[in-house]
């Protein structure tokens, strides 16, 4: 069953890409952005601080996201909500470490 799901998937990505380049890009462009704020503040806060708390982390993880998934939502060029969104995560980590 995996098989023909990963099947009927990648021929779908395939029928996509050739009629429409700009949505793939457009996916991936989000993506990239989302994972980014998703990861920023948690990995670069975990290298260089031992005070930051698992709560800290997962609060500015999901801040992060959210942030980045409604700017774009809303409308916002993903590069510049993957942008804000790294900034929020970036910033929430430590404040919210604060508070657990």
């Amino acid at each position: 069953m995996m098989r023909v799901t990963s099947a009927v998937f990648i021929l779908l990505s395939v029928v996509l890409a050739y009629l429409r380049p700009a949505t793939i890009v457009a996916i991936l462009s989000v993506s990239w952005e989302a994972i980014g704020s998703f990861f920023l503040g948690p990995f670069v806060w975990g290298i260089i601080s031992k005070r930051v708390t698992k709560f800290g982390a997962m609060a500015s993880a999901i801040l992060g996201l959210g942030t980045c998934l409604g700017l774009a939502i809303a409308g916002m060029p993903p590069a510049e909500a993957g942008t804000i969104g790294m900034i929020v995560s970036f910033a929430a980590n430590p404040l919210a470490s604060l508070v657990a």
